[in-house]
C-alpha cells in the first residue's frame, strides 16, 4: 500500500513541475499557480483551528535547527519539502514553526540541557527532539506526557509505523515515537552496502538475488567476507590501507533485533528478562568468532571513532561491504565511483520469516513532549497535522525522488529499499536497558567484553532486572 500510494504522490508532486530535478544542484522548481492537490489514498482529516499566532516550538541539537525549521527552501529538494510542508501548516493553523538549539552536537549535553529546561518548569518548548535511549531515561523520571493521552493522535493512521508504536509502548504509555513529521527513521535504517565490481571479481553470489529469495542468512555473509584480504600497500601488516570483505564497527545493536532474538518479553503489566537463551549464545559464538578471529575484516570498537575513516575506506574501493545507513547512500556516496548496491542486515537461517532492520535509537531523532505542556490537544492537532502532510509531500519526496530516482544505482536497489522499508522495527529493551550499564548487545562485543556472553550477562543480569522493575514502575 505504501508504494502504491508513494508513487501516486510523488508522480502528482512531478507533474506539477516545470522542470526536472538537475544532477549537478538538486533543484526542483515548481509553478505554483500551476500545482494542484495531491491525490491521496488517505486523505487529510485533522481538525483545522485558528492558534492565533502561536510560535510552535522543537527543542533539538544544533544539526536539526534546519532539519526541522528550515528558514528557506535551497534547492535541496528534501529540504524545500520541509520547508514548503511547514509553510503550509503554519497557514492553516495560524502559527510559526521554529526550533530551539540546545548549543551541543553532544547527546549527553543535549540530555542535560533538557533536563535543566523541564525541571526550570518553564513552558520553553512544545516537542523535545532527542534520541531513544536518552528520551528513555527521562521518561522514566517523568519528563515527558503519555502519548496515548493525547486524543488528537491516531496511531491507526498511515504516518505511524504500527510496528514501531507497538514496540514502543507497554501498559497502556508511550512516551516517545517516531513517524512521517520527518524522514529520519528511514535515513537512519541500519544496512550493509556492497562494492558490486568486487563481488564479481570474487566471483560470489549476488546479494540481490540472496535477499530476494530469502536466502541472505548471516552464515552467507560471514562466508563471502571472512577471509577476504588484499594487502594493498604491501606491508604485511593489516591496517586502514588495505582491501577488506566486511569494513564495521563492532559496537551497534542491530544483530539481536535482526535475528529476531528477544532480550526483554512484554507481558501485560509485566517485563521478564529473557536474553539467555541458546539462540543468543549461537549467535554471539558466531559473530565475535567472525569479528577477532577473520582476516577478512577491519573493525572499530564504536562507530565515533569509525564513523569517517570507515565510509572513506569503501568509498576509496576498499572494503567489499560496509555497515552504514540508509542516509548514508545521500550523504557519503553519493559522489563515490564505487559502483555500490545495498542490503539489509542477514535474517539468522532461513527459517526466520521476515528481514528484521533496525533502525537507530541512538542515531535518529525521536519526540516527546514535555510534562510541562500547557496545552496538550494543541500539540498533539499540530504534531498530527506535520505528520499527515510529512506522510502526504515529504516522505515521497525523500523516498521516491531522493532515495530511489537520485542515489540508488540501480533498479534491483530499490526493490531492496523497500524490503528495507517495509521491515523496520526498533527494540524496546535497546531503548530502555539504559544501555551502557544494560545489556546493549552491540556492547558485548567491544574488545574488552569479548570473553563470551554468559560473562557479560552474568555481569549485568541484576543491574538489568532491577532496571526491569524501574521501567514497571514507571509505566504502571
Amino acid at each position: 500500500m505504501y508504494r502504491v500510494f508513494s508513487l501516486i504522490c510523488v508522480l502528482s508532486l512531478l507533474m506539477a513541475s516545470v522542470s526536472c530535478v538537475s544532477d549537478d544542484n538538486d533543484v526542483v522548481t515548481t509553478n505554483e499557480s500551476s500545482q494542484s492537490e495531491v491525490e491521496t489514498t488517505e486523505l487529510f482529516t485533522v481538525e483545522i483551528k485558528d492558534f492565533d499566532n502561536y510560535d510552535f516550538r522543537f527543542y533539538t541539537y544544533s544539526t536539526g535547527v534546519d532539519m526541522y525549521a528550515p528558514e528557506e527552501e535551497t534547492g535541496d529538494i528534501v529540504n524545500d519539502a520541509v520547508y514548503r510542508r511547514n509553510r503550509e501548516i503554519e497557514e492553516m493553523y495560524n502559527i510559526t514553526i521554529s526550533t530551539i538549539d540546545s548549543g551541543t552536537l553532544n547527546e549527553r549535553e543535549h540530555r542535560d540541557a533538557i533536563n535543566t529546561m523541564i525541571n526550570a518548569g518553564d513552558e520553553a518548548c512544545d516537542v523535545v527532539l532527542n534520541i531513544g535511549k536518552q528520551l528513555a531515561n527521562q521518561a522514566l523520571d517523568g519528563y515527558y506526557i503519555n502519548m496515548y493521552d493525547i486524543e488528537e493522535f491516531d496511531f491507526d493512521k498511515s504516518w505511524w509505523s504500527k510496528q514501531l508504536v507497538e514496540d514502543l509502548s507497554f501498559s497502556g504509555c508511550m512516551y516517545f515515537c517516531s513517524n512521517n513529521l520527518h524522514y529520519e527513521e528511514f535515513a537512519a535504517s541500519k544496512v550493509f552496502y556492497f562494492n558490486k565490481d568486487k563481488i564479481d571479481e570474487y566471483q560470489l553470489d549476488d546479494p540481490y538475488e540472496l535477499v530476494l529469495s530469502g536466502k541472505w542468512v548471516i552464515n552467507r555473509m560471514i562466508e563471502m567476507t571472512r577471509d577476504v584480504n588484499e594487502d594493498l600497500n604491501g606491508n604485511n601488516i593489516a591496517d586502514n590501507e588495505d582491501f577488506y570483505g566486511l569494513l564495521t564497527t563492532v559496537s551497534h545493536n542491530a544483530w539481536a533485533v535482526c535475528f529476531d532474538i528477544p532480550v526483554w518479553e512484554k507481558n501485560n503489566d509485566s517485563i521478564e528478562l529473557v536474553a539467555m537463551s541458546d539462540k543468543m549464545l549461537n549467535a554471539f559464538d558466531k559473530i565475535h568468532s567472525w569479528y577477532y578471529d577473520s582476516i577478512g575484516l577491519y573493525t572499530w570498537d564504536s562507530y565515533s571513532k569509525a564513523i569517517n575513516e570507515m565510509r572513506d575506506m569503501f568509498k576509496a574501493g576498499q572494503g567489499m561491504f560496509v555497515f552504514g545507513f540508509v542516509g548514508d547512500s545521500g550523504t557519503y556516496y553519493r559522489d563515490t565511483d564505487v559502483d555500490y548496491g545495498i542490503v539489509p542486515f542477514p535474517k539468522y537461517d532461513e527459517n526466520q520469516e521476515n528481514y528484521r532492520v533496525f533502525f537507530g535509537a541512538n542515531t535518529s531523532n525521536m519526540f516527546a513532549i514535555p510534562i510541562f505542556a500547557s496545552d496538550k490537544s494543541r500539540t498533539g492537532l499540530i504534531l498530527e497535522a506535520l505528520s499527515a502532510k510529512g506522510y502526504e509531500e515529504l516522505i515521497p519526496v525523500y523516498y521516491e525522488v531522493a532515495l530511489k530516482d537520485k542515489y540508488m544505482r540501480d533498479e534491483t536497489s530499490v526493490e531492496i529499499l523497500d524490503i528495507i522499508t517495509e521491515n523496520r522495527t526498533i527494540s524496546f529493551s535497546y531503548c530502555y536497558d539504559n544501555w551502557d550499564a544494560g545489556l546493549g548487545f552491540g556492547n558485548c562485543f567491544q574488545s574488552e567484553f569479548k570473553d563470551s556472553f554468559s560473562t557479560f550477562y552474568a555481569a549485568r543480569e541484576n543491574i538489568v532486572k532491577s532496571r526491569i522493575q524501574k521501567v514497571v514502575e514507571a509505566f504502571t
